[in-house]
């Protein structure tokens, strides 16, 4: 008897986790949907990561000061200030 509750049990276990309800749909994505500071932070650094592989491009893991200049001609037309000294 015992072996047979055991084999049941075995069996119809992973039939649970199927039984369970649906995950609730993520949260909507708006204008006046607050961010958490972890989120506001992680889309910063993602976007800082993206914006360096496009300066850096010979993909060398550094910028120039070359490349910078590049870059900032190519996206605003402009030359960045000369460096103070």
């Amino acid at each position: 008897m015992r072996l047979k509750l055991l084999a049941a049990a075995v069996l119809f276990a992973p039939m649970a986790a199927f039984a369970q309800a649906p995950a609730s749909p993520p949260p909507a994505r708006g204008p006046d949907t607050p961010i958490t500071r972890a989120q506001f932070i992680q889309r910063a650094a993602d976007q800082a990561a993206r914006r360096f592989d496009e300066i850096d491009v010979n993909h060398t893991g550094t910028i120039t000061r070359a490349q910078m200049r590049s870059w900032a001609e190519a996206n605003h037309g402009h030359r960045p200030p000369p460096p103070q000294q």
